[in-house]
């Protein structure tokens, strides 16, 4: 349950600047990295605005915080960028429909996969009008993300994601056009000449970089990825039930994994 890179896509592997390294692998799938000690237990999570899996990976983590942390006091949530499609260009007309057929080879079994895919959203109460996802390049969003975090604090950032979620996948709107964006980030109460400045700011830029950079040195090559307080890391879109787990024993001292 998780989106993959393509073959020509591949995430850089220099050194990463904030996360410790990656150790080892367990059995029931979680990566152990070296131990940290903080009051907040962070989450720090790698997605892309074109990944369904990403957003309803979001989706249940939210659920979950919401009932074992509903004032936000054991856990603050980061959100790192991804590019799936690194090099893809801007909007073309294109439907997702016609991307997928490219790697599914044909029109029938990539608006198959697309079915499955709307369905398995309406089980979490998300809304996925693929007719309308328009496919175009994420840097610009992920530059925006970056912003909101600079500018505002996590629980602004979160909001921008999931405008950003909802502005691609239910409202059709072109996540790489300077103005949606803009849009999207006044209704998340940030400045809209700000946003436009910062999309465009080299710091943005720096902050999407590191972020791949980390993402290459722990060897990110499907999304979502989530580690929690730099101890543990998992891939996929995990059921909720998998999250209140890990969750509350993480929150208790205890090790998820054991």
């Amino acid at each position: 349950m998780t989106c993959r890179v393509t073959p020509d896509s591949e995430v850089s592997r220099s050194a990463a600047g904030g996360l410790e390294e990656v150790t080892s692998r367990n059995s029931e799938g979680l990566w152990v990295v070296a131990p940290s000690v903080s009051e907040t237990i962070k989450i720090d999570v790698w997605s892309d605005i074109a990944c369904p899996w990403c957003y309803i990976g979001k989706q249940r983590l939210a659920q979950v915080l919401a009932e074992i942390d509903p004032d936000g006091s054991n856990f603050q949530v980061r959100y790192h960028a991804f590019q799936l499609e690194p090099f893809a260009g801007p909007a073309d007309g294109r439907k997702e429909v016609d991307v997928l057929a490219m790697k599914f080879g044909s029109q029938e079994q990539a608006a198959d996969a697309l079915a499955q895919m709307t369905e398995r959203a309406a089980a979490e109460g998300l809304v996925f009008d693929f007719d309308r996802v328009v496919p175009t390049n994420t840097l610009a969003a992920h530059r925006l993300i970056a912003y909101a975090r600079m500018v505002g604090d996590l629980s602004t950032q979160s909001e921008v994601v999931d405008r950003l979620f909802e502005a691609h996948f239910t409202n059709g709107l072109d996540v790489g056009d300077p103005e949606v964006l803009a849009e999207i980030g006044v209704a998340a109460g940030l400045n809209r000449a700000g946003v436009l400045a910062g999309i465009e700011d080299e710091n943005t830029l720096a902050v999407v970089d590191l972020d791949k950079k980390d993402a290459g040195e722990i060897g990110i090559s499907a999304v979502p990825f989530y580690i929690f307080d730099k101890k543990y890391a998992v891939n996929g879109a995990q059921p909720t039930e998998f999250f209140r787990q890990a969750l509350t024993k993480i929150s208790q001292g205890t090790s998820p994994v054991e």
